[in-house]
């Protein structure tokens, strides 16, 4: 038994397994599948139908093998809309249950040795995948709200300024975060740093907790970039870093305009 699960969550991680192999068996065959995993067919074939459950390695070593063939980002790439300015609508890909849940196996896989005991969101794009991500691992998920709640007597708050100037703050109930708690930021779509930052500096500062990862769908890539320098030394992972929505519009208008007679 590994130290990073408890029982209930190496059962879970099992079981996800197999839902990962179904999920994958729909774009492969068993033989395509048993020359990536070096398993049978027939054992393949009996994880799938739920017959037999993996050992907890054997499901550790599944799931990498059948993540490197699901294509995740490609995934996430075919389902991205966009407006005629460019921007993106994401609803499609955070309201997804395959990209979901191929999302949180593979968010588990790389931070399941990092003692996580809260997994924390501080968007509505990244309650579906943050809930997920935290059943698997039987801990609790924090949402950190813009609004103060009624009847909860205590909040941490976040407090940053966007990038246009505004001010804003994030609300989390004080008494849900322990001193010493490992947080996992997950989200949707990351589009402003600023807000992350925030939301590390406050959890770190006030509650003595520590941010042991990062984890999105998607990000902007200045945005990433610019969240990963300000947690050197945190593992942060993105599924698929999409073009800024700015600067695409500038380059329909800059083409445009060279289009014009």
């Amino acid at each position: 038994m590994r130290e990073e699960f408890t029982h209930v969550a190496a059962m879970r991680y099992t079981l996800a397994t197999t839902e990962l192999l179904h999920l994958v068996k729909e774009n492969h065959t068993y033989r395509e599948l048993a020359k990536v995993t070096g398993l049978s067919e027939s054992e393949l074939c009996r994880y799938d139908a739920g017959h037999i459950l993996p050992s907890l390695a054997r499901a550790e070593q599944l799931t990498r093998q059948l993540l490197s063939v699901a294509h995740l980002s490609d995934r996430i790439a075919n389902e991205i809309a966009r407006d005629s300015d460019g921007y993106v609508d994401t609803t499609r890909i955070v309201t997804d249950p395959v990209i979901l849940e191929l999302a949180a196996q593979h968010a588990i896989n790389e931070f399941k040795t990092s003692g996580i005991t809260k997994v924390v969101t501080p968007s509505v794009d990244g309650v579906p995948l943050a809930t997920i991500i935290a059943c698997r691992l039987s801990i609790h998920i924090v949402i950190a709200k813009t609004e103060r709640e009624r009847g909860v007597p205590d909040f941490i708050e976040a407090e940053y300024t966007t990038e246009g100037g505004l001010r804003m703050y994030l609300y989390m109930p004080r008494h849900v975060i322990q001193r010493n708690d490992s947080i996992l930021l997950v989200d949707g779509m990351v589009r402003d740093y600023r807000m992350y930052v925030a939301l590390s500096k406050a959890l770190v500062q006030k509650t003595k907790a520590r941010i042991q990862g990062i984890f999105a769908l998607m990000a902007r890539p200045n945005e990433w970039k610019t969240l990963c320098e300000h947690h050197a030394g945190i593992t942060a992972d993105v599924m698929l870093q999409i073009p800024e929505e700015e600067s695409l519009a500038n380059q329909r208008s800059a083409t445009e305009l060279r289009d014009q007679p």
